[in-house]
């Protein structure tokens, strides 16, 4: 990115951001949905021998990491010099 144009590389980190809020939305919506399921446990959150476990664990990886490249995006463009 040090070669690149500020305009083209806040175009690429822009552009990343959005993909990322937009995976989020898919995460948000399949954690809901686990949640809606009839065999999901009524004390919150499964335990570790429960079939939804890994999914629970799996989803909430991708909620936190997708947290984590968005809050990059975002940490990035406040680096790069503003458009003219």
């Amino acid at each position: 990115m040090s070669y690149a144009k500020p305009a083209s590389a806040r175009k690429m980190l822009a552009d990343r951001l959005a993909f990322h809020e937009a995976q989020r939305q898919k995460y948000d919506n399949k954690l809901v949905e686990l949640k809606e399921r009839a065999d999901w446990p009524a004390s919150g959150l499964p335990e570790p021998l429960h079939p939804l476990f890994g999914a629970y664990l799996l989803t909430r990886k991708a909620i936190m990491s997708n947290e984590t490249n968005t809050e990059w995006c975002k940490w990035v463009l406040s680096l790069l010099p503003a458009e003219n």
